[in-house]
């Protein structure tokens, strides 16, 4: 880690040709040195995949994904909400943001309708904000990422499209709980198919185009709409006899392939949905609480924490 980051508060303003930080225009394609001299030499080196080196400046609240190889795609993080999340950095940005000189809240113009995240395009850019769950529609972050002129090859399949069941469906209130039956019907049973692989997801997904490299140590929105959606039919409840949650399972892997399971995001908070299993009789949580555990043991459930 490295120090003596400037004290001059940021106006980033992203352009269609590349971005304005303090009146200093820097032209597409970035690099690691346009970011250093901007941002400072107070950072950290917070992780590697095979295509890049993840850089975070923790007290500015800005994460940048550097490629390794030339031509992969340049990706900016900012962290506009005081939240804590391991994959982000520990403070907020307290800079001006902006977007084509447009207040950054503005550009996006979220509304009651959208749902964990709104993808915006210009140019030569590429956003993604994502959004907090309460009723307000806080932007949590904003991811900028500068457009690679390659072909992508969409591979052709029906098998990821919605699926409707014949039967009756099962009515969840919490998805946490949810995707821990999916962890038992789907992958440890595979009486749900098909059998979800977020490799394979993304490469059918025509909508955009997602980057699991850089986009995949937080849940991937559209993977998680995909859960939302799935229909599960009620004739698979008996086959539920124990919940097992665990930081490796294949349901949370195909979510966040890189969630380092340290965080809450897929504890569970409610659980009504007891009422659809009647043959449940253990279960290893992620949960601490041990009024959650003094509760399910006097609904017959034998509760432990992992």
């Amino acid at each position: 880690m490295k120090n003596e980051n400037s004290q001059q508060p940021l106006i980033i303003n992203i352009k269609e040709n590349g971005i304005e930080i303090n009146d200093q225009y820097l032209q597409f394609p970035l690099t690691f040195s346009d970011l250093k001299n901007q941002f400072g030499d107070y950072y950290e080196l917070w992780g590697e995949t095979d295509t890049n080196m993840i850089y975070m400046w923790n007290d500015l609240g800005i994460k940048a994904f550097v490629p390794k190889n030339e031509g992969e795609t340049f990706t900016l993080t900012i962290k506009t909400a005081d939240i804590n999340k391991d994959f982000l950095p520990k403070k907020k940005f307290d800079g001006d943001l902006k977007i084509n000189n447009q207040p950054f809240t503005e550009f996006f113009a979220i509304t009651e309708s959208d749902r964990s995240f709104k993808d915006m395009e210009i140019e030569n850019v590429k956003f993604s904000s994502w959004l907090s769950e309460d009723e307000f529609k806080n932007i949590e972050e904003v991811s900028i990422s500068q457009k690679v002129n390659k072909k992508r090859t969409i591979i052709k399949t029906d098998k990821y499209k919605p699926n409707k069941i014949s039967g009756k469906k099962i009515e969840f209130t919490d998805l946490n709980f949810k995707l821990a039956i999916i962890e038992e019907l789907m992958y440890i049973k595979e009486l749900i198919q098909p059998r979800f692989d977020i490799f394979e997801f993304t490469d059918s997904y025509e909508e955009r185009e997602i980057d699991v490299e850089s986009e995949g140590y937080e849940p991937i929105p559209e993977a998680i709409e995909y859960f939302k959606d799935l229909e599960i039919d009620k004739k698979f409840a008996t086959e539920i006899t124990e919940i097992y949650q665990d930081g490796g399972n294949d349901i949370y892997m195909n979510i966040t392939p890189y969630w380092d399971g340290e965080d809450d995001y897929f504890n569970i908070e409610a659980y009504d949905d007891i009422k659809h299993f009647p043959n449940l009789k253990k279960m290893t949580l992620f949960s601490n609480d041990d009024k959650v555990y003094e509760e399910l043991k006097l609904k017959g459930i034998d509760a432990v924490p992992l």
